[in-house]
């Protein structure tokens, strides 16, 4: 890639991925509140489900990453 060196791609990755990690974090948080406010209590498939959901939260954001021009023109820097 022209103008870009592989240590500034890792750089910006590694940004992109702290900011997906924190959304990650809050909302579990936020689940696991809701989860306690409506169930009374955390349960195995209260946990499952919480995999699932993150599951879910990390590859639709992946997948917007993957397809949105800013921030494949940050990464890239295209």
């Amino acid at each position: 890639m022209p103008g870009v060196d592989s240590a500034t791609i890792r750089i910006r990755w590694t940004i992109l991925a702290f900011f997906a990690c924190g959304a990650v974090v809050a909302a579990t948080m936020l689940y696991g509140a809701w989860v306690r406010r409506r169930l009374g209590g955390v349960t195995g498939d209260v946990l499952g489900a919480a995999v699932e959901l993150v599951e879910v939260l990390v590859l639709l954001a992946a997948a917007g990453a993957a397809l949105h021009p800013a921030c494949t023109s940050l990464i890239f820097g295209e």
